[in-house]
């Protein structure tokens, strides 16, 4: 009995763990498709910034915007809601 509530508690945690990462969806896009709240924050933040890469990112219906750019001469990672609110920066 002990080998069969083993077996179904690891059954239950990969299921609880792969069902975690699937309401996420990841799109590239051109910056002609980012939002303008969102294209005017990054801009104002990081005027002269250069290569930026921007992805839609759903999760768990929530929609952000996620940009990898250089700055300064340093690779960097910002993350924005549709509004324009700050999510994260590095």
């Amino acid at each position: 009995m002990n080998k069969n509530f083993l077996g179904l508690c690891a059954l239950t945690v990969s299921l609880a763990l792969a069902s975690c990462g699937g309401n996420e969806k990841e799109e590239k896009i051109d910056a002609a498709n980012v939002p303008p709240a969102v294209m005017t924050a990054f801009s104002n933040k990081y005027p002269g910034a250069a290569d930026a890469k921007w992805e839609k990112e759903n999760e768990n219906g929530k929609i952000e915007y996620e940009v990898e750019f250089k700055h300064d001469g340093k690779t960097k990672h910002a993350e924005y809601e549709e509004s324009g609110g700050v999510v994260e920066e590095d």
